[in-house]
């Protein structure tokens, strides 16, 4: 089992949801490739919003945020403020989705994949943890993408400690092999089909939001 670093632990706290009723997923859609794991819902499902300013309704090789909002109730107000990848610098395009109660709302990220890259990381080691340790991850100083959400007014960075965004931390396209990540929590990792929580993500799970609930997962 990986072990994080203690400041890990404590960072992704962020990567959880301020409430079990809303969920912040992340997901990589690939239709240049086979798979089984494209993220459902996607664009043109019924009961999803989304800001696809690169195109990527009907076919790509895109990241994606998805909003997921279950209060039953209320309707969201969701403006993506900022997402960063591993030396790719931030990208703030401030858009704003309106994510009624049972919506889910989608912000379509570029190809993530090929802007990003851990010097090491590959199939059989693949990136995991932010800023993590030699015995953690294939590269002691890498970070991992990163997503800025202000959500009715209260901001939060979420953690994609998974590396969903960034495909494993390198460029799995360009050996012809799927980028598709089904959704799932942010801060999850796991492979393309099956998430599976991170350690740090159990214990604050466990601990400090344990009154929050178990947040959905997708598949």
């Amino acid at each position: 089992m990986r072990r994080l670093l203690i400041a890990t632990v404590f960072a992704a706290a962020a990567a959880v949801p301020a409430s079990a009723a809303v969920s912040i997923d992340v997901g990589y859609e690939d239709t240049l490739r086979p798979a089984g794991f494209f993220p459902s819902p996607w664009i043109g499902s019924a009961g999803v919003v989304a800001d696809d300013v690169y195109g990527c309704a009907g076919s790509g090789d895109c990241g994606a945020i998805g909003i997921d909002n279950r209060t039953g109730s209320s309707s969201l107000s969701v403006t993506l403020d900022s997402w960063s990848i591993d030396f790719a610098g931030p990208y703030s395009p401030g858009a704003t989705l309106t994510v009624g109660a049972g919506q889910f709302g989608i912000f379509v990220l570029t190809d993530t994949s090929d802007i990003s890259g851990i010097p090491g990381a590959f199939f059989s080691t693949p990136a995991v943890g932010c800023n993590g340790t030699a015995a953690t991850n294939p590269n002691p100083a890498q970070t991992c993408p990163t997503v800025t959400l202000t959500i009715d007014g209260t901001t939060n960075t979420y953690l994609d400690s998974g590396h969903v965004l960034d495909s494993n931390g390198f460029d799995e396209g360009g050996y012809d092999y799927t980028e598709a990540f089904s959704w799932r929590p942010i801060g999850t990792s796991g492979a393309h089909g099956v998430p599976a929580p991170e350690p740090a993500t159990m214990l604050v799970l466990g601990t400090a939001l344990a009154g929050l609930g178990l947040v959905r997962r997708r598949g």
